[in-house]
């Protein structure tokens, strides 16, 4: 067993299911945070929230990103789901 993985097992009461989750959330966070600000998609989504009209008037497909971020939010509620006891 890995001893980061051990020591987490020793530390919390849920064991290792818990340490896993809680390992899992903090992945899924840093991606999102890493997508959402260091990429092309990210800028678009962060334009379309401060000002749709304008996003759409210099060429963001507006209902593409909507999808997108739709399904980005799905994906992340399924992981959710299948992680949580």
């Amino acid at each position: 067993m890995d001893a980061g993985l051990a020591a987490c097992h020793r530390k919390h009461r849920g064991g290792r299911s818990r340490c896993l989750r809680d390992g899992l959330t903090l992945l899924i966070t840093v991606a999102v945070a890493y997508v959402m600000y260091l990429s092309r998609w990210g800028r678009q989504v962060r334009a379309v929230v401060q000002n749709r009209i304008m996003a759409g008037a210099v060429g963001i497909n507006t209902e593409k990103v909507d999808r997108y971020t739709y399904g980005l939010g799905c994906g992340i509620a399924g992981v959710a789901g299948s992680a949580s006891p």
